[in-house]
């Protein structure tokens, strides 16, 4: 098995570095919208993609969704689905976040106003996810054994062509643990002391990875 083989041909592309402010959002969002319109002058393939926004800020989640904004906080709440009086689930409240996805909650993703961009916003508030065990290094481990699963499911790679992750900007047991299950990452970096400065220790986690996935490793774009 090699890494286009790992989920049955879907892709997963994590964008991710340590420190904020280097375009990592950006750069998610633009090569999910590059990707699903055929490219810069839209004559291309266009992708399936799915959109996992993980980072607390949020910025993913606004620039495809219009979410609800919480009087009062400085975060939003994923907006009510929009196919909500036609899935009948009685488990779910009508509203998903990407964190659901680690809590076996059900999960169904929202359109956009692109036709091939579907989104799992973040909730803005994914620390949550540091109660499933107060032992970061088996978290990391848990959350790349459970998205691995996640990302294998037939139906998904049915339904998509690529999912983009926007990781948040730190090393958090979250952002590590999704760069577990990634099959591709893209650091984006920019010519500034601590973002250069934190590169070679992301390089060395993926060799890490690596050291486990020697059949299937992690590529960086």
């Amino acid at each position: 098995m090699n890494t286009d083989e790992m989920y049955n041909g879907l892709r997963v592309l994590s964008s991710y570095h340590r420190k904020g402010g280097v375009g990592k959002t950006f750069l998610a969002s633009t090569i999910a919208y590059l990707l699903a319109t055929g490219g810069p002058d839209g004559n291309g393939i266009k992708r399936r993609v799915l959109v996992l926004d993980y980072d607390s800020q949020q910025d993913s989640s606004k620039a495809f969704l219009k979410m609800d904004a919480i009087p009062g906080d400085d975060e939003y709440a994923a907006p009510l689905h929009p196919e909500l009086e036609e899935i009948d689930d009685p488990e779910w409240s009508g509203r998903n976040t990407s964190t659901d996805i680690l809590f076996d909650s059900p999960v169904y993703e929202y359109p956009t106003a692109f036709e091939n961009i579907k989104v799992l916003p973040s909730e803005g508030n994914v620390d949550r996810v540091l109660a499933l065990t107060p032992q970061a290094d088996r978290l990391v481990s848990k959350i790349s054994t459970h998205m691995h699963d996640w990302f294998s499911i037939p139906e998904l790679a049915e339904d998509y062509d690529i999912v983009i992750v926007d990781n948040p900007p730190s090393k958090s047991p979250v952002s590590a643990g999704m760069l577990g299950a990634a099959t591709h990452v893209i650091i984006p970096t920019e010519p500034e002391y601590d973002s250069i400065d934190g590169v070679p220790m992301l390089l060395n986690r993926v060799d890490r990875i690596n050291e486990d996935r020697q059949r299937a490793p992690l590529k960086i774009v």
